[in-house]
């Protein structure tokens, strides 16, 4: 593995070794903060109804006190 990249070096030269290095650096971070954000939504979603059924507990509560 280290050969082949030092062979990548020498034969396309410095600057597109890492360029190509960073792309896939980059591409390896956008999968991982798409699967954040999808996490992300979930727990929006879960807090989103959690919310609401707190509301409408506390509204039961409020009218049955009145």
């Amino acid at each position: 593995m280290v050969d082949t990249i030092i062979q990548l070096i020498n034969g396309v030269g410095f600057p597109i070794a890492v360029s190509i290095a960073l792309f896939y650096q980059n591409t390896k971070q956008d999968e991982r903060y798409q699967e954040l954000t999808k996490d992300l939504q979930e727990v929006i979603n879960t807090n989103t109804k959690t919310l609401s059924e707190l509301s409408a507990n506390l509204t039961s509560i409020n009218k049955e006190g009145v």
